[in-house]
């Protein structure tokens, strides 16, 4: 999670595998080196991109849900706005020379994400750059390890109930 602060964007949460690009472009700006500071200084030109950019584009407009809270009236409320930045980060990909695949809607369940996913992390190389791009519900859960009784975040998918 990014929390938002007058200046750079602070990290949280330790970035994952496959997030070296950040933290790599964070030391050769000469920004904090810590290993748990995650400043960017935007201050400063961006370091050149290194590898290709792979994505998955995921929209839900839950149009096409006729069972829960998310689809048409009467049962639910009515599609989502989701279709322009479901768009414009197609459009995004394309002008950046981005490799990408899309879901939309019927397409967006649990397995449709997964293989998604799957099939296009498997095409990424080392210095590569994978990004996740979702725009839908999202909803909060009991933490299945039970561990602090936190809560963990989810997307809704539409095969979800």
């Amino acid at each position: 999670q990014a929390t938002q602060q007058q200046g750079p964007v602070y990290m949280q949460q330790p970035l994952q595998a496959g997030s070296h690009v950040l933290m790599q472009a964070t030391q050769q700006q000469g920004a904090h080196n810590s290993a748990t500071d995650r400043r960017v200084d935007d201050s400063k030109p961006p370091v050149p991109m290194q590898g290709a950019v792979h994505m998955v584009i995921c929209g839900i407009d839950y149009s096409c849900d006729k069972q829960s809270w998310a689809g048409p009236p009467p049962h639910g409320h009515g599609p989502l706005d989701t279709w322009y930045a479901f768009e414009m980060m197609k459009e995004l990909a394309l002008k950046s020379k981005a490799q990408y695949m899309s879901l939309w809607n019927e397409q967006c369940t649990k397995e449709g994400i997964a293989q998604a996913i799957q099939e296009v992390a498997a095409k990424c190389a080392p210095e590569d750059t994978f990004i996740f791009y979702y725009t839908g519900h999202g909803d909060r859960l009991p933490r299945m390890d039970q561990v602090d009784g936190g809560e963990d975040e989810c997307l809704c998918t539409v095969d979800a109930n």
